[in-house]
């Protein structure tokens, strides 16, 4: 199985892999104003750093549980019970919607990051 020690290494060659891309993509486009490049992994790691500052009440758990986000239903989502949580009333504030997608509210916060970056760059 993985262990803990194995995951955190995968997840930090991942998180190098992900920074060296974004840097080269970035790069590429520094001078053609027709492309914005947005961070996804920066919103990620801005979450995980101060969520309670965005408005996420849990970033320990998925609003989900075990079922999958594609499947998961807000039905589902408050019938949700974890331990020492109890139900998720408020699983539209949590930052994991299953073990790896993001929940409602990042979606949401990257909607109004892009919006917001595409208008600076004179985008209607």
């Amino acid at each position: 199985g993985l262990t803990d020690e194995n995951a955190q290494l995968a997840e930090a060659v991942i998180g190098s892999l992900v920074g060296v891309f974004n840097v080269q993509l970035t790069s590429v486009f520094a001078d053609d104003s027709r492309v914005f490049v947005y961070d996804f992994n920066a919103l990620g790691t801005e979450v995980l750093a101060g969520p309670t500052a965005l408005g996420f009440t849990n970033t320990a758990f998925p609003s989900c549980g075990l079922v999958e986000a594609n499947q998961c239903s807000e039905q589902i989502a408050l019938a949700t019970v974890f331990a020492g949580v109890g139900p998720t009333a408020d699983w539209e504030t949590f930052a994991w919607a299953d073990g790896f997608h993001p929940g409602e509210l990042v979606h949401d916060l990257m909607a109004q990051r892009l919006v917001a970056g595409m208008r600076e760059r004179g985008w209607r």
